[in-house]
C-alpha cells in the first residue's frame, strides 16, 4: 500500500513540476513579447518625390497655380487635368520634380 502512495506522490510531484515549467515558460514568453519592438514594413518607392495622397498632390499643384479646386483629397477630373498640365510643363523643361 505504501508503494502505491509513493508512486502517486511521485506522479503528483512530476505533474506539479511540469505545470511549473509551463507557467514559467508562458511568463517568459509574455515578457519577451512586451520587450519586442513593433515590426515596421518599409515599402520601396521608385521615385523619392512620390506623392503619398491626392490631397498632397492637390496642395503642391495649387501652390504652383495649376490646381484651382478645393483640397479635398479626391483625385477628380480637375486634379487629373492639373497633374497632366504639370507633367507637360516638366516634360518640356526636361525633368520631373514633383
Amino acid at each position: 500500500m505504501s508503494e502505491i502512495i509513493i508512486d502517486i506522490l511521485r506522479i503528483a510531484g512530476l505533474i506539479i513540476i511540469i505545470a511549473l515549467i509551463v507557467v514559467l515558460a508562458m511568463a517568459y514568453t509574455c515578457q519577451i513579447r512586451e520587450k519586442m519592438e513593433p515590426v515596421v514594413k518599409l515599402v520601396p518607392v521608385r521615385d523619392p518625390t512620390y506623392v503619398q495622397s491626392p490631397s498632397e498632390a492637390q496642395t503642391i499643384l495649387k501652390a504652383m497655380g495649376l490646381y484651382k479646386g478645393k483640397i479635398d483629397g479626391i483625385w477628380d477630373e480637375r486634379t487629373e487635368r492639373a497633374y497632366c498640365d504639370y507633367c507637360a510643363i516638366k516634360d518640356f523643361e526636361g525633368g520631373n520634380k514633383f
